[in-house]
């Protein structure tokens, strides 16, 4: 008896962006046993190649209007409003903020936090006069800072940024931060830079162990896109397959006897059904051989194809932390829903991102604008009490302002009339509140002696 050959086994294909291999994903057995995160998706993380991570996130944020919400629009909302410099002098004040325009820091920092956010990391870079065989791997020292010193702050993306070494010591007081970075071949000291490393999870010596060499040459963060990159798919497929069914909303079949024998022998005949056609169908048709000439129009049926579409971008809102509110502009569901708390938690997340991220890079921009402008050892004293405030990104309506605002007067009275405050400062802290914008000052009504208005009529009852 002739052995059978053996089958050749097949070979392991690619899968599409497919997050789950194994039992559970690839059989009809069950659904959740022995899966396992798939080795062979076309998901850029799984991608040893750091460049080509980046080119695919840069695709999609160029051309996805998803991609580019999800990364553009916390950054942006979070520089929405000017951030406020407290506890200095309004002509310091007016100084920085012009520097602060002249050198476009909005505009630079802007472009450095959206590109943290898409590709995990980005540099701000100063650009100092030096002093004579001033190294720049050495760590700066702002005392020799003087005025006129900037010339300009720089983005530097993460292609050209890469880490010359890492401290592996977790007793060392260097171990998991960025001493210093090579920009272009050159070694730039950390405190000669502003380093926005994406919050990488792992320092980069357990990145090489637990990410299995996926990760950038800096050691920094992943894209903000890595997580929802498979449900990007989603939803961009199905809006083109919700499109494709557009096309065949309107879709003819022409079908006419003998069409083999028209083709053969050139019969002008077909032409003319191609050009029937094309007058009955505005979008495609098709010209099939049968018995007899017949005209058909297929519809598409559509049915929950809009809601199946909005339930994917509503996820992908989810996945983003953004409401669908602002993700889409989408007016809230229910019939007693108005989405104000749906804000109200995005932008509570916002200002906690300003104070934990956006706080430490401003103040560093300021440090460099005011030594700039009077060096800096004078800015060094300037800015002893300086204060950073970020205004709330949540406005109250005119109602609940208005009894904010009454709280906040009726405790400051009771402040000054149990003597805990005096007027001066009850007038500072109501204009810091703008409660109170009348330019005056407190010995302008408090030493005005008071009279008695002048009475109009005599003791008669008749008018004077």
């Amino acid at each position: 008896m002739k052995p059978r050959p053996r089958k050749r086994p097949l070979a392991r294909q690619r899968t599409g962006n497919m997050l789950l291999r194994g039992v559970g994903a690839e059989t009809l057995q069950d659904r959740g046993a022995q899966s396992t995160a798939s080795q062979h998706t076309l998901h850029p993380y799984y991608n040893n190649n750091f460049i080509a991570r980046w080119q695919e996130y840069v695709r999609w944020y160029m051309t996805s209007w998803e991609a580019r919400k999800i990364i553009d629009i916390p950054v942006q909302d979070a520089l929405r409003v000017p951030v406020e410099l407290r506890e200095l002098h309004d002509s310091d004040t007016s100084l920085l903020m012009e520097a602060y325009e002249e050198f476009e820091c909005e505009r630079q920092l802007r472009r450095a936090l959206t590109q943290e956010r898409l590709l995990g990391g980005s540099v701000l870079l100063p650009i100092f006069l030096r002093q004579e065989n001033e190294e720049t791997a050495s760590k700066l020292r702002y005392s020799t800072l003087q005025k006129g010193d900037l010339q300009a702050i720089n983005v530097v993306d993460v292609s050209k940024l890469a880490r010359p070494s890492n401290d592996t010591d977790p007793f060392s007081a260097g171990y998991d931060r960025v001493d210093s970075l090579l920009i272009t071949g050159v070694e730039v000291h950390s405190s000669r830079m502003l380093v926005l490393d994406g919050d990488a999870l792992f320092n980069r010596a357990s990145q090489m162990v637990l990410e299995n060499y996926r990760f950038n040459p800096c050691g920094f963060g992943e894209s903000r896109l890595a997580p929802l990159y498979d449900l990007l798919i989603r939803v961009v497929g199905t809006q083109q397959g919700a499109y494709h069914l557009v096309n065949l909303s309107s879709c003819l079949i022409l079908s006419a006897a003998q069409l083999r024998s028209m083709t053969a022998v050139g019969s002008p005949a077909k032409a003319k059904l191609e050009e029937i056609a094309e007058q009955l169908s505005i979008f495609r048709a098709a010209i099939v051989d049968a018995k007899d000439v017949e005209f058909k129009q297929h519809s598409a049926t559509f049915g929950s194809v809009p809601e199946l579409v909005m339930s994917f971008l509503q996820i992908l809102s989810a996945g983003s932390d953004i409401p669908a509110t602002r993700f889409l502009g989408q007016a809230p569901g229910g019939l007693n829903a108005t989405g104000d708390s749906d804000l109200e938690n995005y932008y509570n997340n916002v200002a906690s991102w300003q104070r934990s991220r956006l706080l430490p890079a401003q103040t560093r921009l300021f440090d460099w604008l005011g030594a700039h402008i009077w060096g800096w050892e004078v800015w060094k004293v300037k800015s002893k009490d300086l204060e950073l405030h970020y205004p709330p990104l949540w406005n109250l309506d005119d109602v609940q302002q208005s009894t904010v605002d009454n709280t906040y007067a009726m405790l400051y009275k009771s402040l000054y009339e149990i003597g805990v405050i005096d007027a001066p400062a009850v007038i500072a802290e109501l204009k810091k509140r703008e409660i109170f914008q009348t330019e005056v000052e407190a010995s302008d009504f408090l030493e005005q002696p008071t009279v008695a208005p002048e009475n109009p009529f005599d003791p008669n009852g008749q008018a004077q």
